[in-house]
């Protein structure tokens, strides 16, 4: 038995199938990842979209998880957004991991969740940051977000992916 196999159940194939409503929950929620990473390296989906030779709308759609991410754009996209392909994984919710039914998942619910938490948290912390007027505050106001995620990562600093 291989490591994959022992962590993971295998998955029933109505969850790797879209549903009704078009969107597949795992689509969706590694497209919200892609924008997530997208959004943190200051990225627009055009330029996204260039630097791994797509049009922006291609990029909208994977993001709205209405299309499909295939393995070798998901190694590109992991490749310039400078992310292990796991990364497009992480935080994955426990509805959808541990589901063997995609009827199961409440996909419009998931999708009104995601959207409102991050449109939320999103517009708090532009409206604070914006509001920051010494550069040095400003700084210091990234240091302390990436402290608190464990994200110890400087301008100096190398990342790794």
């Amino acid at each position: 038995m291989n490591e994959l196999s022992q962590h993971h159940k295998p998955l029933s194939p109505s969850l790797i199938t879209a549903r009704g409503d078009g969107i597949n929950p795992i689509d969706y929620h590694v497209g919200q990842r892609v924008k997530k990473r997208r959004t943190e390296v200051g990225l627009t989906q055009g330029a996204l979209g260039d630097k791994i030779g797509i049009t922006f709308q291609q990029i909208q759609k994977y993001e709205r998880g209405a299309n499909r991410i295939c393995a070798s754009r998901l190694y590109l996209l992991a490749h310039t957004l400078d992310v292990a392909i796991t990364y497009f994984f992480d935080e994955l919710p426990d509805t959808i991991a541990n589901s063997q039914q995609l009827d199961d998942i409440d996909t419009v619910g998931l999708k009104a969740s995601y959207d409102d938490i991050h449109r939320r948290h999103h517009l708090e912390i532009n409206r604070v940051f914006s509001q920051m007027n010494d550069p040095e505050v400003r700084r210091r106001f990234i240091d302390l977000g990436r402290a608190i995620t464990g994200d110890l990562v400087t301008q100096d600093t190398p990342t790794e992916g």
